[in-house]
């Protein structure tokens, strides 16, 4: 469709939760939407969590896509919100068909201002961001961070490197990299 999936920014991410925050009456969009972008996780995954899930301050998932099981420790924002919370997290938004949610999270980057289409630098192709574009952006900002590919590839699950450098996007890293030449 002349349209490839595109990262969220840290900050537009930050503006989703900030939006869900205001706009929901539940906090489960808002445990969605963090632990995607601090897991990397696929939204089946995500809504299939519960607190069997949780061990030792990891989240140990059996994927549904590949059926690998991948441990991920949690990070502060994703420990306190699940706090105490018991059984499934998401219990109402799993009862919700695909179709539903994903048209609601488009309601929620258009109402947040977070654009769905957007013009991808150097590229013919304009990105379409989903969902699914948190688990792009997991692995982008670990990349702009530094983090190894083997330690990326290990916490998305993924096994092929051509699969992981689709969901990497160099961002902040390829700046950095230019900034860390010597002046003339």
């Amino acid at each position: 469709d002349g349209k490839e999936v595109a990262p969220f920014t840290k900050e537009e991410f930050a503006i989703l939760l900030r939006h869900v925050r205001e706009f929901y009456e539940h906090d489960e969009w808002e445990g969605a939407i963090l632990i995607g972008g601090h897991t990397g996780l696929r939204f089946g995954d995500v809504l299939g969590l519960t607190r069997k899930n949780v061990h030792d301050g990891r989240l140990v998932v059996k994927t549904g896509k590949t059926g690998k099981m991948i441990e991920l420790p949690m990070t502060p924002p994703v420990v306190a919100w699940i706090g105490t919370k018991r059984g499934k997290f998401f219990p109402l938004l799993s009862a919700k068909g695909p179709g539903s949610l994903s048209t609601t999270f488009t309601r929620i980057m258009e109402r947040a201002g977070v654009p769905r289409d957007i013009d991808l630098p150097g590229r013919e192709k304009k990105g379409r961001r989903s969902f699914h574009s948190l688990r792009h952006s997991f692995a982008s900002w670990l990349a702009d961070n530094d983090v190894h590919a083997d330690v990326r590839k290990r916490l998305t699950g993924h096994k092929a490197d051509g699969i992981h450098q689709r969901y990497t996007h160099y961002d902040e890293a390829l700046d950095r990299a230019m900034e860390s030449l010597p002046s003339a």
